[in-house]
């Protein structure tokens, strides 16, 4: 929901949470809500390091170039495009006896 509102925002969905190894929430309602709080606080500075760092440079100018979107796509979204990707073949999509395949 908040990357909705503020399309700059990561979105926090369960295969980030697995690219990351965020907890899921345990306990109560206000426990589970603390703790994705705080889950969400780590991905919006880590998203903000990642850019900050040039950490996915070529990797995001590679998927510009690849689907020649001109600017529809924020950088925060081609990174949430490439780690949903990259967590779907940890899911079993890329997976080969064990061993992670690249496509």
């Amino acid at each position: 929901m908040a990357h909705m509102l503020q399309p700059n925002r990561p979105v926090y969905d369960s295969l980030v949470a697995k690219f990351y190894f965020l907890p899921e929430g345990e306990g109560t309602f206000d426990e589970k809500l603390k703790s994705l709080l705080s889950s969400y606080g780590f991905l919006v500075a880590e998203y903000e390091r990642v850019i900050r760092e040039g950490l996915l440079v070529r990797a995001v100018d590679a998927f510009r170039a690849r689907f020649d979107l001109d600017g529809i796509l924020t950088e925060v979204k081609i990174i949430d495009t490439l780690i949903w990707r990259f967590a779907a073949m940890l899911n079993g999509a890329g997976l080969q006896s064990g061993i992670i395949r690249y496509c």
